[in-house]
């Protein structure tokens, strides 16, 4: 784990840093050398369930970020009845970055939902 300067700062973790001071957030943005979320969690030392997931799906071809616990899967089904969906897949690792901006791995929740 590494606290590091602003201007050292990967661009994506900048935009979410700024998003979360925006929404009135306290705290310090750290990037981890984890790239996991039972990583993360082993590295700040908390439980996976506090560690945001945010996977990206497909609902009927368009993107949706879902935002869950790390200790937790997307039912797809449940999800798909929620967006009155007929089908909700997975997004490949290219559909992530071309709705995202990110790759798989490092999509926040906020800060930059779309390139």
């Amino acid at each position: 784990m590494s606290n590091v300067e602003e201007d050292e700062v990967h661009p994506n973790t900048q935009a979410v840093a700024a998003a979360l001071a925006r929404a009135g957030a306290a705290g310090q943005v750290q990037e981890l050398e984890a790239s996991t979320r039972t990583a993360a969690a082993a590295a700040l030392g908390c439980p996976v369930g506090v560690i945001a997931n945010s996977p990206v799906f497909l609902a009927d071809d368009q993107p949706v970020l879902v935002l869950t616990s790390g200790a937790h899967r997307v039912d797809t089904a449940h999800l798909a009845a929620q967006l009155a969906a007929r089908a909700v897949r997975r997004a490949s690792p290219e559909q992530v970055r071309a709705a995202t901006g990110p790759p798989v791995g490092g999509v926040a929740p906020v800060g930059r939902c779309a390139p």
